[in-house]
């Protein structure tokens, strides 16, 4: 599911969640690494993949004065994207943070009307 966040420059967002310690995919780089802060701020072409990490995320937008809580069901993985510096892509302008399964998933025979995917987006002013 791409979403997109229009915010008012990259340099007054943060991406937070429980991220400390979740482990994570480079998919510019092929590079693994493990994240060491709960904040994420893009300051270069960023495609992170977090398997595993479902827990809530919230983008805070301090000129907005928005806070944007993602909530997600179903999916198992999390990816954030941003081709910063890509001016004709408008890149200081949004954010991506994508609920994904990065993996086939099965559906059990007979249970693809109880299997659900979906993400809950609530937006506040702070």
């Amino acid at each position: 599911l791409n979403t997109y966040f229009d915010v008012s420059s990259l340099k007054n967002v943060v991406i937070s969640g429980p991220f400390a310690g979740a482990k994570y995919i480079d998919r510019l780089t092929g590079a693994e690494g493990v994240a060491t802060s709960n904040d994420i701020t893009i300051t270069a072409p960023t495609d992170l993949l977090f398997p595993g990490f479902t827990a809530p995320i919230t983008i805070t937008d301090s000129v907005k004065g928005t806070k944007t809580v993602l909530t997600r069901k179903g999916y198992t993985d999390t990816v954030i994207w941003n081709p910063y510096g890509n001016d004709a892509l408008g890149y200081d302008k949004f954010v991506s943070i994508q609920p994904v399964s990065a993996s086939p998933v099965t559906i059990p025979v007979g249970k693809f009307k109880e299997t659900h995917f979906s993400q809950l987006i609530t937006a506040t002013k702070i």
